[in-house]
């Protein structure tokens, strides 16, 4: 079990970056853990500025083809997937984020699988642009499972400052 903490603190490291950062209050995911009948779904929003300085050993240099070169409004999803019952990390998803604006216009992207510290979460960067508030859903699909319920959606509020 001590091989799974470094990622989950890894994960709350980001987290509270995004969170703490000096921002205003307003911005970020509402409730960044969503339950969906066997899964457990965390999203986690981090402003790609925050990797940008990455040394090039760090595994974020190299993961979703290197640092992204950051606006304001350019972020770095993150998610992670557990089983509800037993809390094991789903390793063999593929996993994508869909973005909906408040005003209308859509996005998505897939999220590549990332190691760090031997722990996989799911990541990609993409630009928020003029997605002020949006929804986030999660697409999270197990291909080993019956089609019926292969894949399961959480969905996130997100208000960008």
């Amino acid at each position: 079990m001590a091989s799974r903490r470094p990622g989950a603190i890894l994960l709350a490291a980001a987290l509270a970056a995004f969170f703490f950062q000096s921002s205003p209050l307003r911005a970020g995911v509402v409730d960044g853990a969503r339950t969906v009948d066997d899964l457990v779904i965390y999203l986690g929003v981090v402003p790609a500025t925050v990797t940008r300085g990455h040394p090039a050993e760090h595994p974020e240099s190299t993961m979703h083809g290197g640092v992204a070169h950051p606006t304001a409004h350019d972020v770095h999803l993150v998610v992670a997937v557990f089983r509800k019952g037993s809390g094991r990390r789903i390793t063999n998803a593929v996993v994508t984020a869909r973005l909906q604006a408040a005003g209308g216009g859509a996005r998505s992207v897939r999220l590549a699988p990332m190691t760090i510290n031997r722990v996989i979460s799911y990541g990609g960067y993409v630009s928020l642009g003029s997605f002020e508030d949006a929804m986030i859903a999660v697409d999270v699909t197990r291909p080993n499972l019956a089609p019926t319920i292969r894949t399961k959606t959480a969905r996130f509020e997100y208000v960008h400052d």
